[in-house]
Order: C-alpha cells, then structure tokens, then sequence
C-alpha cells in the first residue's frame, strides 16, 4: 500500500540515463570557460594559468593544504575514509546541477572502435557499485563516435557516476556547468580543481560547499 506522501513510481524509473551527444558547432555558449572547456588540451595549464588570473579553485574535503608530516595525509590513502566522504561531494554537485538547469557537459574522448571502448570500461568499472557499472556499460554505443567527444548529461545518477569515478581516479577527464559557468578537472586525493569565472559565481559556489561539509580553497 502507498504512502500519501510516496512519488508515484513510473515505467521511466526502470530506463538507463544516457549520455546525449553534443555538436557544439552552433553553440550559443560565450564565456571564458566554456572556451576553456571546449578548446584545451592541457588541464595541468589551464589550471595554472587560471591560477595565475584568480579564477580556480580547489574543491576538497580539507579546508586547507596538508604539509608533509600531518597525519591526515594518511587518510588520502585510506579507502574507507575515502569513500565515507563521498557523499560531501555528491551532495554538492547534486546541487549545483540544480542550479545550473538539471544540465552539465563531460568532455570524454571520440572512439570508433567498440571493442577498445569496452576494454577500457572494464577496467574502469572495477571497483564500481553495480548500480554505477550498469550505468556506465550502458554508455557504450553513444560513445562509439569517434567524431564525438562531448556529451550533455540531464540525469543526476549518470552525473553522480562521473563524480564517484573521478573521485576514485577511475577517469581522467572534465565535467562544464553553463548557467553560473564552472569547470570541474579530475585529479588526485579527493582534490578537484574547479574554474569559475567571475567573483559572484565563486561566492555562490563557496556557499553551497559550505552547506555541504566541503570547501573551495
């Protein structure tokens, strides 16, 4: 028997999110990192050079850089404590893809090749939930386009999949929100480095990660 207050489940609940296939060439996008997203080829740059300008960030569990001898270097190489504290950063950008119209970008390479796309998966899917893994395979045939390396993401599982897998250094890659423009490179130790564009956009992104137990330093 339903509860009063329980969603009505719907046929829709049982279909996979999939990824959509982006062609940017008529983009109407126009701010500095969307150029950034779009046109680089070197994050380790970008991120410097951003740096350089003010306009990063570091998105992270610890309010501040560990020097060599704190102890709590430790816990980066602790994989309960690593994935007890994902769900700060899940709560975060569940939020921020909220505020940015239910729609991010992920920038992941072209391939024309099905069986290299399916051996790259499997090893990527290893240690995975099962949940993340069904949804990843799922990704196959879209990305088997290797004129296509951008794609549109409007469901938050399949966002929320991305997330865990740069957290767990699973792939190498970006993720562009556009309505308050950022950034998101992969990186090492729970460390994601975020490009914002403007001081009003940082500040509202500040807020939310305070809301949920993360800092932007």
């Amino acid at each position: 028997m339903k509860m009063g207050n329980e969603s009505e489940i719907d046929i829709q609940d049982g279909k996979i999110p999939e990824l959509e296939k982006m062609d940017f060439s008529s983009s109407s996008f126009d701010n500095e990192v969307y150029k950034s997203f779009f046109n680089t080829e070197d994050y380790v740059e970008l991120v410097k050079e951003a740096t350089r300008h003010k306009k990063s960030a570091i998105l992270d569990v610890f309010n501040e850089t560990m020097q060599i001898g704190d102890p709590r270097l430790d816990l980066l190489s602790n994989e309960y404590f690593r994935l007890s504290q994902e769900y700060k950063y899940l709560s975060f950008f569940e939020r921020v893809f909220e505020i940015n119209d239910n729609e991010a970008y992920i920038d992941l390479g072209g391939e024309d090749d099905k069986s290299k796309i399916t051996k790259i998966m499997d090893r990527q899917c290893e240690g995975l939930d099962k949940i993340d893994r069904l949804i990843y395979v799922n990704q196959i045939d879209v990305m088997n386009n290797g004129n296509n390396y951008i794609y549109k993401i409007e469901n938050i599982n399949l966002l929320k999949l991305f997330i865990k897998c740069f957290l767990r250094e699973k792939i190498w890659n970006s993720l562009y929100f556009n309505s308050h423009p950022m950034m998101l490179i992969s990186n090492y130790d729970l460390s994601l480095p975020i490009i914002i564009d403007n001081d009003k956009d940082k500040k509202l992104y500040e807020k939310i990660a305070n809301e949920n137990n993360v800092f932007l330093r």
